[in-house]
């Protein structure tokens, strides 16, 4: 407010920046105030405070133009609005004209200059000429241009047409290709960096792999070097990129910076393993993928066996077992030969452990197979609802927003959302914790090895293994997944995970946990057998010393257990650990438990 009345200037922005505003009328002789009305946001206690940055001008007479707030470069998609505006001092009338690369763009004489979906012709240098009867200003240039990497003096964008904004979605693959001819290719070695529209997922060296992706997309480049995988002679390179807009939008491809070098002439290297396939976990049912890194003349060949058995047909730097059982525990390597010798990989080791059974993904049945939406899941309990009193996790409407025409992690055969409704628009702000149990009665605590991933819609604050924090976070909410691994804090018997998910405000809210597993060995019945007998009014508890590390627990109910230490404690007796407590009233059951 100027001198007491309302100027209608509103800060909606906040606090992450500054908004500018100018006041050029209204002002009297003398004292003036400036008042400055915040609005503390509903509810409860919360920070609050005032920046502001002030500068002032009083025009004298026949004063010549002068820029005060610069027009700012602008970042835009091709049929958004963008808006260039000037502040300019001196004395009135100021005159405008505004500029594309020097030349007077037709209307363009106000302060502010608006483009209407802006064409991608409309990119370029903006400047204005501000004047009046004192003499003329420039303003600086400000750069209107798209979200894509500029082109350069270099090296421009390609696509498979020359204007792309209805490109089928889908992959591209765009291939160059390098003659090696009179070059030693073990010395061989190309850099350079890409930018892509939308993910780069690959880039091929001869038809094969190398890993490397651009996730950056078209906004920046990704470096990338390679230093093996070529041939003598011909060699392809294929960058491999996927148009995300299954309706059709742009695509495109930069490569900028590429060059390479190798030795001239052609000498012969034996093959070496540079990286040798790596020891592997699994669960039983797990698909699990062993890889070799070699070097040395081409061509390499690859077999791979298991102890010392040849795997048929497994002659790839690649090996795959499309779902493992207990019985492909054990040793893997990988036999690489070239015209100069032979070498022989590490052994990798497998290990599979069996699958725990009662592990069920968000939104499925007993079965596995996914509910209908609005159906309650029968494994996922809430035992935080910031929404209201309820303790049921509803499977959430897949025909609805966010997950038809929204950012959420696409529904499957596999895992569906769940959340405090089946339409969560308007759910409360707060804290949700999403509960599971599973039983590994039978099986080795110590060896438990739990994974998956999940989803969450905002922030995943944690993960609780019976009750204790695991310090897992998901920062990447909704739109993809987080991988997570658990090996240690399980216990005999009944465990827990409680997914802890936090809505940042009134609005959407839910939970998706995928491809959740668990292997472990199991206990040696034989190590686990409970003796009890009676000795007067004692009773002693005693089981052999080969397990070690167990511990008696008790509980007077097994319909509704609360299995509680033994505080007596644990003596070895001979071959036999023991335990000597007091015969009480009433029935008493006990367990060993580590």
């Amino acid at each position: 407010m100027l001198n007491g009345v309302s100027l209608g200037l509103v800060n909606g922005g906040g606090f992450g920046g500054f908004t500018d505003f100018a006041i050029v009328s209204d002002f009297v002789e003398g004292t003036n105030t400036l008042d400055f009305v915040v609005s503390n946001a509903e509810p409860g206690v919360n920070p609050t405070g005032l920046r502001v940055e002030l500068r002032g001008t009083v025009e004298l007479p026949s004063e010549a133009p002068s820029i005060t707030i610069q027009p700012k470069d602008q970042t835009a998609i091709v049929g958004e609005t963008v808006t260039l505006s000037v502040l300019a001092d001196g004395t009135p009338p100021l005159s405008y004209q505004w500029r594309l690369g020097g030349s007077n763009l037709a209307e363009a004489l106000e302060a502010t200059l608006t483009l209407t979906a802006i064409a991608a012709n409309q990119a370029g240098n903006y400047d204005v000429l501000v004047r009046n009867a004192a003499g003329s200003v420039t303003s600086g240039v400000a750069i209107v241009t798209g979200p894509w990497v500029p082109n350069s003096d270099t090296s421009k964008w390609i696509g498979p047409r020359g204007e792309t904004s209805a490109a089928a979605g889908g992959d591209y693959v765009y291939r160059l290709v390098v003659d090696l001819t009179g070059l030693d290719p073990a010395t061989a070695f190309i850099t350079g960096r890409w930018s892509t529209d939308n993910l780069g997922l690959d880039i091929l060296l001869n038809g094969v792999s190398t890993g490397l992706r651009n996730d950056a997309q078209y906004g920046g480049y990704t470096e990338f070097r390679l230093v093996r995988g070529f041939l003598p002679g011909t060699n392809t390179l294929d960058f491999k990129l996927n148009n995300a807009d299954p309706t059709g939008g742009y695509t495109g491809l930069r490569v900028e910076g590429l060059r390479g070098g190798a030795v001239k002439g052609m000498a012969v290297h034996p093959p070496t393993i540079d990286t040798p396939p790596r020891d592997r976990l699994a669960v039983e049912g797990d698909q699990v993928t062993f890889t070799v890194e070699a070097g040395g003349t081409p061509p390499l060949s690859y077999q791979w066996l298991f102890g010392d058995q040849v795997l048929p047909g497994e002659t790839n730097p690649r090996f795959v077992l499309p779902s493992v059982t207990r019985g492909q525990s054990g040793d893997y390597t990988v036999v690489v030969s070239n015209v100069v010798s032979v070498v022989r990989s590490r052994a990798a080791k497998l290990k599979v452990l069996e699958r725990i059974p009662g592990l069920f993904n968000t939104g499925v049945g007993a079965d596995g197979a996914v509910l209908a939406d609005y159906a309650l899941d029968p494994h996922y309990r809430l035992v935080t609802n910031a929404d209201g009193p309820s303790d049921q996790a509803l499977v959430e409407d897949s025909t609805l927003f966010p997950i038809v025409g929204g950012p959420w992690v696409a529904n499957t055969a596999g895992s569906k959302w769940i959340g405090p409704r089946g339409d969560t628009a308007g759910a409360a702000g707060g804290d949700y914790a999403y509960e599971v149990s599973f039983d590994l009665t039978g099986f080795d605590p110590s060896t438990v090895f739990l994974l998956g991933a999940w989803a969450t819609d905002n922030a995943g604050m944690d993960v609780l293994l019976n009750g204790q924090s695991t310090g897992l976070f998901n920062g990447n909410q909704f739109a993809t997944w987080t991988e997570f691994v658990l090996t240690t804090g399980f216990v005999a018997g009944r465990n827990t995970l409680r997914f802890v998910v936090n809505n940042a405000s009134e609005g959407w809210t839910g939970l998706r946990v995928n491809n959740l597993r668990a292997g472990a060995e199991r206990t040696s019945a034989q190590d686990l057998v409970l003796a009890i007998a009676r000795s007067g009014d004692r009773i002693v508890l005693s089981w052999p010393t080969s397990a070690p590390g167990f511990l008696v627990f008790a509980t007077d109910s097994l319909s509704a257990p609360n299995w509680l230490l033994v505080a007596e404690p644990v003596v070895i007796s001979g071959d036999r650990h023991t335990v000597n407590l007091p015969l009480g009233a009433g029935a008493r059951f006990f367990r060993l438990q580590k």
